[in-house]
């Protein structure tokens, strides 16, 4: 039986250079799609960061005025430590498929609407 995990084979047809992925005993947890599976989705979320990260910064110092300075070192504070957090989570629960790193995704993606409705004056 074939698995739909991508291996170094499959890798190779879309990228022109080596990809070091090592092959799983078990199949991907989406059982369709495998390599393109993860990456398109994947690209579509990371590429729309780019539209949210510059924006969501700029309206959360516009008020601040003379304080700017000290409200862009807290917010790239902020963003890197919530940046490590994820990552030692998705290291922690790793298992070979993209569950963990969809999870965490889904999480911080919960977590920001909630901070957003508990925090943010209507």
């Amino acid at each position: 039986m074939a698995s739909c995990c991508a291996s170094a084979q499959d890798a190779s047809t879309y990228f022109p250079f080596p990809v070091p992925i090592r092959p799983r005993s078990h199949s991907c947890s989406s059982h369709s799609g495998g390599f393109a599976g993860i990456l398109v989705p994947l690209f579509g979320y990371v590429a729309s960061l780019g539209f949210v990260f510059p924006n969501s910064a700029a309206l959360a110092m516009g008020p601040q005025g003379e304080r700017a300075g000290s409200a862009a070192a807290l917010l790239g504070t902020v963003q890197f430590s919530a940046a490590t957090l994820a990552s030692i989570a998705v290291g922690f629960f790793h298992d070979g498929t993209a569950r963990p790193m969809s999870a965490v995704i889904a999480v911080c993606g919960a977590l920001a609407l909630l901070a957003q409705r508990l925090l943010v004056r209507q």
